[in-house]
């Protein structure tokens, strides 16, 4: 099934997006993280396809996406999940988003609850950033403005996999290192600024009763296991995986795992709705 791309005005600059099978009744929109474009969803876009309209943005410095400086929070990434609403013109959308696309998915959630059928956090977190991450983020800003954006992507894309995926696959590593060196190093430093400045976003679970997604690995330092176990009880009604040996990236570490469960959770998603 070929994808079609579509351009949306955000602040002056364009931002693509791909969209297929227009035609099922339910639309998800799949969200992509730090630093990477909707491309890193090719085994997932592969799986769905045929069951659901897909949409899968490059957010805004990504992929084919220009750089927007005018961006300066999650909630200014997260108006392109509404503008993309308001063009296919849906009433409600699952979202899914990695890590930063979980931010923003989140974001968008707290922002315009009405829109939301489900929502999905792979390797993603509610929480805010700690105050010593918050000083990390800062000092990677600083060593990016030293040193280069994909100088520092070359030794941070290694450590978001697990150590079994990545002594066996050093070729997608080295891959993602290569296609990190396209980014620009503003909207590389841009994201770190956002994902700093978020707040805490636990308290939707509480006052957004829809099904929620979680996944995270058991050598996931990003996104770990124990806040992902702790957010899911916050949710009436959630579904979680743990994936063995997986880091950050579990989707691409165990495509098929993952495959299973987002598959579950749309269809938890489609039971749920046909009882409204």
């Amino acid at each position: 099934m070929e994808p079609s791309v579509y351009t949306l005005p955000l602040k002056g600059k364009p931002v693509r997006y791909l969209s297929l099978n227009r035609e099922a009744a339910m639309t998800v929109i799949l969200l992509h993280g730090f630093p990477e474009s909707g491309r890193i969803f090719d085994a997932q876009i592969k799986a769905l396809a045929q069951d659901y309209h897909l949409i899968v943005p490059d957010l805004p410095g990504s992929g084919n996406s220009d750089y927007n400086p005018q961006l300066t929070s999650i909630e200014d990434f997260a108006e392109i999940i509404k503008q993309i609403i308001d063009t296919e013109k849906k009433s409600q959308v699952v979202l899914i988003g990695h890590s930063m696309g979980g931010y923003i998915a989140l974001g968008f959630a707290a922002k315009y609850p009405a829109f939301i059928a489900g929502l999905g956090l792979l390797h993603s977190t509610a929480y805010a950033d700690s105050p010593e991450k918050k000083v990390n983020r800062i000092k990677a800003i600083q060593t990016m403005e030293q040193y280069g954006g994909p100088s520092f992507l070359k030794s941070m894309i290694p450590a978001l996999f697990g150590s079994s995926f990545k002594s066996r696959h050093p070729e997608i590593i080295q891959n993602l290192i290569e296609q990190g060196a396209r980014f620009d190093t503003r909207a590389l430093q841009q994201y770190y600024q956002i994902m700093h400045d978020r707040t805490d976003r636990t308290e939707l679970f509480k006052s957004l009763s829809v099904p929620y997604l979680f996944i995270s690995g058991t050598q996931d330092q990003a996104a770990p296991k124990e806040d992902l176990i702790h957010q899911c009880s916050m949710a009436d009604v959630a579904l979680i995986a743990i994936l063995d040996e997986a880091g950050h990236m579990g989707f691409m570490e165990q495509p098929d795992q993952v495959n299973l469960q987002l598959i579950h959770f749309l269809l938890l998603v489609k039971t749920l709705q046909s009882h409204v």
